[in-house]
């Protein structure tokens, strides 16, 4: 006769269950390939024989011939094809029930159905997939709260034993995966508001003072052991540091991302390196001048580990902070050889040519070559950034040459920048082509 959990998961189904079970299987959605047909063959005849299961026709025997008509027996031919049965059953108990992963829906369905033996053999694998996870994020958190509070109704049902119920656990993995959410929001809202201009209108939202409150005393605490934790609160501190003047926190965030960066989900990582990248950047414009150095690095750095490429190419204003930063740190060489090593690699939506010719020109004021410099330059560039650095390179290289045109250039640049609405200039970058 045949046993096992296949059997006992289809013995507590219900009549309506059977019904959309058969349904679910005959999907070529959900049931394709070349053992769908076996497969929907097996289960009708435990549904033949269903609900009882006690015909003296319900055997292995016969339950191989109707699965497999006219084939010479295989060992563990039946067995694999029962494996595969039991695999789309609880694909259809989690779509059934809206859950996922699999071992989230049937521990709750073997709870609710009084199979405790078989709820724990999915708490057991619920427990060894986390433990081999190797990427720590929201959704981690996330099952370990699923799992925790599933151990919780299963004690309160099958335990009869005095016990706190698994309740401490649970509690840790609802603040795990709550404290990494805020954090993770606070932190992309921040960036935001820096971008938007709008960071004294968040930082006074009620929550984020909340927060702010809060992280202080997660330094002691098992929370910041969490390498997600840890790299999203480095990232808070950096953010919310108002003192300019010190590295010391960009270094404690790079250094918490070299440390924990192969456990955390790409985009988190990638998304990390980004504020790290664009806050050290954002300080040296706003006139910190030891932050220099460790900006052309960190671009450096991430683009030989190929972090700055989207579909294999770099965007314009990637291109011309790599420009930019390595000129002023003086390593005009290595400018050029990038430069050449990427004419065919430049992404986005604006023509290539326009930005290699931009930045080659900036290479070559540079390097005090300004004929050749202004020869590259236009004022037909689609990109406005790179319209208005043109303009404003124009006359950087007109005032080199002491031509007789800079003054009339420079009330041209004046009232270029005076017609721009503030929806197209930022106030601070407005201010700063004024100066």
């Amino acid at each position: 006769m045949p046993t096992g959990k296949l059997l006992q998961t289809l013995q507590v189904l219900t009549k309506a269950e059977w019904k959309e079970l058969q349904l679910f299987l005959q999907s070529p959605y959900h049931n394709r390939g070349k053992e769908a047909g076996p497969t929907l063959t097996m289960f009708q005849f435990y549904l033949k024989h269903s609900p009882g299961f006690q015909s003296p026709k319900f055997n292995n025997e016969e339950l191989y011939v109707a699965t497999f008509p006219n084939a010479s027996f295989v060992d563990n031919k039946l067995e694999k094809m029962k494996g595969r049965l039991y695999q789309l059953v609880m694909e259809f108990v989690s779509l059934h029930r809206k859950v996922h992963p699999n071992w989230v829906a049937m521990s709750a369905f073997y709870r609710e159905r009084n199979l405790p033996k078989l709820a724990m053999q999915q708490h057991d694998i619920a427990a060894e997939q986390l433990n081999r996870n190797a990427v720590l994020d929201r959704n981690y958190y996330l099952l370990q709260l699923e799992l925790q509070q599933e151990l919780v109704a299963f004690h309160s049902s099958f335990d009869n034993k005095p016990s706190d119920l698994g309740l401490s656990d649970a509690l840790m993995a609802l603040d795990k995966f709550h404290l990494l959410s805020k954090l993770e929001y606070t932190c992309w809202l921040h960036m935001q508001g820096i971008h938007n201009e709008l960071t004294h209108a968040i930082e006074s939202l009620v929550p984020i003072q909340w927060l702010r409150n809060l992280l202080p005393s997660i330094g002691g605490t098992p929370f910041i052991n969490e390498p997600p934790i840890a790299c999203y609160y480095a990232a808070y501190q950096l953010l919310y540091s108002k003192d300019p003047n010190t590295t010391l926190l960009a270094e404690h965030l790079e250094s918490t991302l070299d440390l924990h960066g192969d456990k955390l989900a790409t985009d988190s990582f990638h998304s990390l390196q980004t504020i790290l990248r664009t806050h050290v950047v954002g300080k040296y414009i706003m006139g910190y001048e030891h932050y220099l150095p460790i900006a052309f690095r960190l671009y450096k750095n991430h683009l030989d580990k190929g972090w700055l490429y989207y579909n294999g190419k770099l965007l314009p204003e990637t291109i011309l902070n790599i420009v930019s930063l390595g000129l002023r740190c003086n390593e005009a060489p290595w400018v050029y050889d990038f430069l050449q090593a990427h004419q065919d690699r430049i992404g986005g939506n604006y023509p290539a040519a326009e930005v290699y010719q931009y930045n080659l020109a900036h290479y070559h004021f540079h390097c005090r070559a300004y004929e050749a410099a202004g020869n590259l330059l236009n004022h037909d560039y689609q990109n406005f950034y790179y319209k208005v650095g043109a303009r404003r390179l124009e006359l950087m290289v007109l005032f080199e040459e002491n031509s007789v045109l800079l003054t009339s250039k420079i009330e041209a640049f004046k009232m270029f920048i005076f017609r721009l609405s503030k929806k197209q200039v930022p106030d601070k970058l407005k201010q700063l082509n004024n100066n």
